[in-house]
């Protein structure tokens, strides 16, 4: 028999001092030389004694639970203050799991060199917080070690970031610490005998259960473990839990923070942003103006930031949304089929599953502004008109446009009640009171025989000239039939008047046939591409063709609207 964890020199102090105690003797229990084997091959003061580990302990009655803390990972910032940077698709990274720290003492009382198995997993509840600890590392002379169990996922989010404005995209979660004492303990098993030089108390030897030895010794880290056993702590410490979990992709608008925005990393400044923006929001994560559709429920899995417009299959990913945010004051109605067709579902506030009926089905959608943000009230007696709001667009900008002086921007909020002159939202629909001309984006009437034209990105009068007569330089014409239209400063999704003389504009198509419907060009479309996304086939283009005469496959314009057989 012989100790594989406990000193064989420790225990020599210990059992001396022990018998010394328990018999009032001053002489040497093993006589100087019967310390691992008696006379006559009998135990000796050690000889007759093993130990073997005895597991891992946990104090769960002691166990501290630390207030729950943000994580925020996964950081990206899309700057669009000059306009230049209106998409953006942000790589949002996140580690979960768990790791485990044991910050420890290794007892003095081990033999040198020997390696401790520490193993601990249990799952229990503290301070209505569930505590899981996976822990089991080899431990020799350290007092730190660490396990973790952590994995690295990451999604892309698209992300529309208004001119003007500074988004922010990351995942934040959850990480809860807890601190779990704990100790390792060895199990001592046998008898330790005496062999006195003299007779003590009438006899050479004595006997006694390592169990009641130390019971009797009374020193710190050992004890009675009844049934003659004894226990020795071997390592005594704490396992520090921290797990990390539950994250949910974020989209902020930090145009007003530039600390943030410029230094990502102030985790405490972004920490102090995040509670702010979620107390004034009630948790709502859309930007002001913007939908977000999610993948999962729950506002989970990949996302989507989308603002005021008509998105069909091309400009959203097709049968995934399960799950939205939308703004107060905004609509969103959610089509079946491609073309804003098929069966719909309207949704006016956050929803976090879409219902069975519609969960993974959406293939085209719309969405509105209500009333949200200046929604302008019934056009009152002697305003110029309605203007809808463009990209980059201020109030000043607007009345500079529209009087000739930006600083009758004030007559335009005053018309307004409730708009907010620093969110204005592309699409937006305000009143324009009278005094200065008409907005450039609200065309005249049609005259009898004309054509009305959406401008598209890229256009120039020359180019729309060029395209409707075939003569670039009767642009022109175009231009004093919409009076007080800007040639150098076209609006993409302008409404301009066609003079009669020229073909049919390319973005107008003919009527839909009977169970045809209508596809918006997106940009990087061909017909081949289309045709793919519609049949699952892209040489069934021809079909597609043939259903649009006078269409030119190899110059498909942005908005164009063409028909689907």
């Amino acid at each position: 028999m012989s100790l594989s964890y406990l000193d064989s020199s420790k225990m020599y102090d210990l059992l001396t001092k022990m018998w010394k105690q328990d018999l009032n003797t001053t002489d040497d229990p093993s006589n100087g030389r019967w310390v691992d084997e008696g006379p006559n091959h009998s135990a000796g003061l050690l000889g007759g004694l093993n130990d073997s580990a005895n597991g891992t302990e946990l104090d769960e009655n002691n166990t501290t639970i630390d207030p729950a803390e943000m994580s925020i990972q996964g950081i990206n910032v899309f700057n669009n203050l000059n306009g230049f940077t209106p998409d953006a698709t942000a790589a949002v990274s996140q580690t979960t799991g768990q790791s485990t720290t044991s910050e420890h003492t290794y007892s003095n009382e081990i033999k040198a060199g020997v390696t401790i198995n520490v193993e601990a997993g249990a799952i229990f509840a503290k301070a209505g917080v569930e505590v899981s600890v996976a822990y089991t590392h080899l431990i020799s002379d350290s007092t730190s070690n660490t396990v973790s169990n952590m994995s690295t996922t990451s999604q892309s989010v698209a992300v529309k970031i208004p001119h003007g404005k500074v988004f922010m995209v990351c995942a934040i979660g959850t990480t809860q610490v807890a601190r779990v004492p704990y100790r390792c303990v060895a199990r001592v098993e046998g008898n330790t005998e005496t062999n006195f030089e003299r007779t003590v108390n009438g006899h050479y030897n004595w006997r006694k259960s390592i169990g009641a030895a130390f019971g009797i010794a009374q020193q710190p880290g050992y004890a009675d473990a009844g049934n003659g056993q004894g226990r020795a702590e071997l390592i005594t410490g704490t396992l520090i839990a921290r797990s990390t979990s539950s994250f949910t992709t974020r989209i902020l608008d930090v145009t007003l923070r530039p600390d943030l925005y410029s230094n990502p990393a102030a985790s405490p400044q972004l920490r102090e942003f995040i509670k702010e923006v979620d107390a004034q929001d009630a948790g709502n994560i859309s930007p002001n103006g913007h939908v977000v559709v999610y993948d999962d429920a729950e506002y989970r899995g990949a996302s989507q930031i989308i603002g005021v417009g008509r998105y069909d299959l091309s400009a959203i990913r097709n049968d995934t949304i399960s799950s939205l945010r939308v703004p107060a004051g905004m609509k969103v109605t959610l089509y079946a089929d491609v073309g804003f067709s098929g069966s719909s579902k309207t949704f006016t506030q956050d929803t976090s599953f879409v219902g069975a009926d519609f969960n993974d089905r959406t293939s085209s959608m719309i969405v509105e502004l209500l009333s949200v943000g200046g929604t302008p009230p019934p056009l009152p007696a002697g305003a110029t008109g309605i203007y809808i709001v463009q990209s980059g667009d201020t109030l000043f900008r607007i009345a500079q446009r529209v009087y000739g002086d930006g600083d009758q921007w004030p007559r335009i909020r005053d018309a307004n009640p409730g708009i907010v002159p620093d969110n204005l939202q592309i699409g937006q629909r305000i009143v324009i009171p009278a005094g200065g001309s008409e907005p450039t984006n609200v065309p005249p009437p049609p005259a009898p025989g004309t054509r009305t034209y959406v401008v598209q990105s890229g256009d120039t009068l020359f180019a729309i000239a060029q395209r409707i007569y075939g003569d670039g330089s009767q642009w022109p014409r175009i231009r004093d039939a919409n009076p007080g239209i800007d040639p150098d400063n076209l609006q993409i999704g302008q409404r301009i008047v066609i003079p009669a003389g020229g073909s049919e504009p390319a973005n107008v198509p003919p009527p839909p046939a009977p169970g045809a419907r209508t596809y918006v060009v997106r940009s990087g479309d061909t017909l081949f591409a289309i045709a793919q996304r519609i049949y699952g086939d892209g040489s069934q283009w021809p079909r597609i063709r043939d259903a649009n005469p006078g269409i030119v496959p190899d110059n498909l314009q942005i908005g164009q609207q063409i028909l689907i057989p």
